[in-house]
């Protein structure tokens, strides 16, 4: 019987679903309530400053931001709603969206050793340059209209912190402890994060279940026969076939070691890397609560591009 054959597969696809359901809650919860206590530690003018699409610096800064978070790409949900929330540019957020999965601490690291410095390096320095470009152009041509107006709200804000010290005292160490000093403040916090957790829910299951599916599928003999020096559509191949599979890129690094060992070119394997790490189908399920359908498009193809011109620079400099 077909249930008795893939009895281990199904087993493992549940106990995946379970464990990654209940670290999503924990991570989305947490997150959010660190979003929020750090929304009210910062003003939303400075934040809005810092990541202004009106300036270079505020694409460097949200890339930045994205490189230095150790995030898969279903995590960088509730920072993203949080930076949207507090009037950061459209730009340099999708920037911090598209580079937190695909040039984060861990995946660099493993990176390196798996690979080798020189792979690593061309890659940070395309994948950057490339969520950067595209960041800008995303912001440009206006796709920030098509952010679901119910996902930006203003966040609430209490004045009984305010009354325990001086207001002139506007330091961030002295905001900390009036906010940590009013526990009513941090349960409307926790709360909130409750409820965008609850929101968010129905999308996180049919993402995660789906994700549950194609968890530990990475058709390694097909990608060995497809992917190899001599076939020109290896890379956008590698690409598509990394965008529905829920694989982080820091497991994604030891399950990609044995293509490498047998010949498949080492573009393909970049843009399985990226499509894999960047566009997860439980992360799109879940964009789909915060974007419309020509946004959701744009960021799907944007991520195949990244994955794309990647590898085929790979190609280029290595070949």
């Amino acid at each position: 019987m077909w249930f008795t054959e893939h009895l281990p597969q199904l087993q493992d696809s549940l106990i995946f679903f379970v464990a990654v359901m209940a670290e999503m809650a924990i991570l989305f919860v947490g997150i959010t309530f660190l979003v929020g206590v750090m929304m009210d530690l910062l003003p939303a003018e400075k934040i809005s400053n810092l990541l202004s699409a009106k300036r270079g610096k505020g694409y460097l800064i949200g890339a930045g931001l994205g490189a230095l978070t150790p995030f898969c790409s279903c995590s960088t949900i509730p920072v993203t709603k949080g930076l949207l929330n507090a009037n950061a540019g459209f730009g340099p957020t999708m920037a911090f969206l598209f580079t937190s999965p695909l040039v984060n601490p861990m995946l660099v690291a493993l990176l390196w050793m798996a690979l080798g410095l020189e792979f690593t390096a061309i890659y940070v320095i395309v994948a950057l340059s490339l969520t950067i470009g595209l960041s800008y152009l995303l912001d440009r041509f206006g796709f920030e209209r098509f952010i679901r107006a119910d996902v930006i709200t203003s966040p609430a804000r209490s004045c009984g912190a305010e009354q325990s010290m001086p207001v002139n005292d506007t330091s961030i160490r002295a905001k900390a402890r009036r906010l940590f000093a009013n526990k009513l403040r941090l349960k409307e916090l926790w709360r909130g994060a409750v409820i965008d957790y609850r929101k968010f829910l129905p999308f996180i299951a049919v993402g995660i279940a789906i994700g549950a599916v194609t968890h530990g599928f990475v058709p390694e003999d097909f990608l060995v026969e497809i992917a190899g020096s001599d076939n020109p559509w290896a890379i956008p191949v590698s690409a598509m076939i990394g965008i529905p599979l829920y694989i982080r890129g820091s497991v994604m690094v030891p399950m990609i070691m044995p293509l490498a060992a047998k010949g498949v070119a080492l573009g393909a394997i970049a843009a399985l890397i990226i499509g894999a790490a960047g566009a997860s189908i439980p992360e799109v399920v879940m964009l789909k609560r915060m974007f419309k359908l020509p946004l959701m498009l744009a960021f799907l193809a944007s991520v195949l591009t990244i994955a794309v011109v990647t590898g085929y620079s790979f190609e280029a400099i290595m070949g």
